[in-house]
């Protein structure tokens, strides 16, 4: 897949057991964009493993 560095970052905070409030004050931004980078991780996994 291909990610954007935010959509790494994301992935791999919530990877170590992060929330959503924890990675949004980590990377210090605001929780509706850590909420939008998580939904297109969702779209390009659901992307990549769709048959």
């Amino acid at each position: 897949m291909c990610l954007t560095e935010g959509e790494k970052v994301v992935l791999d905070c919530y990877l170590c057991g992060m929330g959503h409030s924890e990675i949004a004050r980590y990377l210090n931004v605001n929780r509706t964009t850590v909420w939008n980078r998580r939904n297109k991780l969702r779209e390009k996994y659901l992307a990549a493993t769709a048959m």
